[in-house]
């Protein structure tokens, strides 16, 4: 995981926010990205990767921590469930 993530840029959290953080399976994922990646090609390549295993669309959003602070309330980033911490 670690490996994937170098390569992908800098990630400092990654969130699930939606319904899929609320424990419903809505069909889409939200997934919330917070550092600054460098290479998108690859995101989007195992972004596909993964909607083909689980059979669901996953929506990313790639912020900077500063774009984070300022939209936490409006993403309910309170309600969301935290999958990569890089601290």
């Amino acid at each position: 995981m670690d490996n994937i993530l170098l390569q992908l840029g800098t990630v400092d959290l990654a969130f699930i926010t939606g319904d899929y953080a609320l424990g419903i399976d809505s069909g889409i994922i939200d997934l919330i990205i917070v550092g600054k990646i460098g290479n998108h090609e690859l995101l989007q390549h195992l972004t596909e990767k993964v909607e083909e295993v689980i059979k669901r669309k996953i929506r990313v959003l790639v912020l900077s921590k500063e774009e984070l602070s300022r939209l936490k309330e409006k993403l309910k980033v309170d309600k969301a469930l935290l999958v990569w911490n890089n601290s």
